[in-house]
């Protein structure tokens, strides 16, 4: 008579196997949510700043005028909103309401929410004095809007930490998901960590550390640029 023996595993050799498993992906789970949201804060980034440089054209093409034509700064001292006509008056506001939708003004960004300036970054933009637009898309945009004049980069001159500290109404930031946090300024992780010089560029490691979700940019003509090394480190990769 022959006999069958069953194969099959042990309760300890399931419950080791399970530990192995459990560890390998308390392990690797974080890193993989971390590097998706890195990865979703650069696609986030770029398609906002395609954005705005579509705002300054259409503006451009259908007013007169573009980011550097901006010269009235906007407060409402009545209700705070933003209220501008792009037909009659030449300010950042005026620009949005004319060329997008379901945006919503916020007001004095400082107001709404505490963003942290990067440690490693010698010139950073952000000041009570900057007004906050949240887009359809939940990521707020601002500028300081009552400095933001003569924002043109005449021909032959480039953006540098020079020109940047000379126009400091120009500068602006995107925060890639709105009031959610971390609100901390993109920075270098190695290389040169002044504002912007492009001679010596700095790398940004894909940590959260320092690939966060604020980007400082430049609004000058119709186009809108990084105002850091950092900021332009991600727009190009």
């Amino acid at each position: 008579m022959t006999l069958l023996r069953k194969s099959g595993f042990t309760l300890a050799e399931v419950l080791i196997t399970l530990g192995i498993i459990g560890v390998v992906a308390a392990i690797t789970i974080p890193s993989l949510i971390s590097n998706y949201q890195m990865s979703t804060n650069k696609t986030k980034l770029k398609k906002i700043v395609s954005i705005l440089n579509q705002v300054g054209q259409m503006s451009k093409e259908k007013y007169d005028f573009d980011y550097s034509g901006m010269t009235r700064s906007y407060l409402d001292p009545v209700n705070g909103s933003c209220t501008d006509n792009p037909d009659t008056t030449t300010s950042f506001c005026a620009m949005i309401n004319g060329t997008l939708t379901n945006t919503q003004y916020l007001g004095y960004s400082r107001e709404n929410y505490t963003i942290t300036k990067s440690s490693t970054e010698t010139y950073s933009p952000f000041n009570s004095r900057h007004q906050a637009w949240k887009l359809a898309e939940g990521a707020i945009i601002a500028i300081d809007m009552d400095k933001a004049k003569n924002c043109t980069l005449e021909l032959g001159q480039t953006i540098d930490s020079t020109w940047i500290e000379s126009h400091a109404g120009c500068i602006g930031y995107i925060d890639v998901n709105g009031i959610t946090r971390p609100n901390k300024e993109v920075s270098c992780s190695n290389g040169k960590k002044t504002s912007f010089s492009p001679d010596k560029p700095c790398t940004v490691k894909k940590d959260k550390k320092y690939m966060t979700d604020v980007y400082p940019i430049v609004f000058h003509d119709s186009t809108v640029e990084p105002a850091t090394n950092a900021a332009a480190y991600i727009l190009k990769e």
